[in-house]
């Protein structure tokens, strides 16, 4: 079977010649109108770490090569209590508004319908809905 060559791009700013390479050669590139990028793997990396020499020394930071040895101990990691957010204390008439469903929801069967239906309980729902009553806002409409 013939491998298919497919044109790596190359980059005349960083020296990087284009050529014919294998299409097995080349990353996936979702965005790419085959799904192929335009260069090779290995021509891809070389551009990226050039890209990334050419912004740290842009930034004036110093450009640190990996290196196999280990790095020498490092201090330890302090962790931070996770910042919570305060809680809001529960509005009285939405305090209120729960208790009234709570007490509906013991009832059963035409009790419980009765007590659903009543004036009491949809503004309690409506108050634990939107955080308030039919007096504040008006009520959202039935779905």
């Amino acid at each position: 079977m013939a491998t298919t060559l497919r044109r790596c791009a190359g980059s005349t700013r960083y020296a990087i010649e284009a050529h014919e390479a294998p299409i097995n050669e080349f990353p996936a590139q979702k965005s790419g109108k085959d799904g192929l990028g335009r260069m090779c793997r290995e021509h891809w990396r070389a551009y990226t770490a050039a890209l990334r020499r050419d912004q740290l020394a842009r930034s004036g930071t110093p450009a640190t090569e990996p290196t196999a040895e280990p790095v020498a101990e490092r201090p330890a990691r302090t962790t931070r209590a996770a910042k919570v957010p305060a809680a809001r204390p529960v509005p009285e008439r939405v305090r209120k508004a729960k208790a009234v469903v709570a007490a509906t929801d013991i009832l059963a069967g035409e009790a419980y319908t009765a007590a659903v239906g009543s004036d009491e309980v949809q503004s309690a729902l409506t108050v634990i809905a939107t955080g308030s009553g039919a007096d504040d806002a008006e009520a959202p409409a039935a779905a």
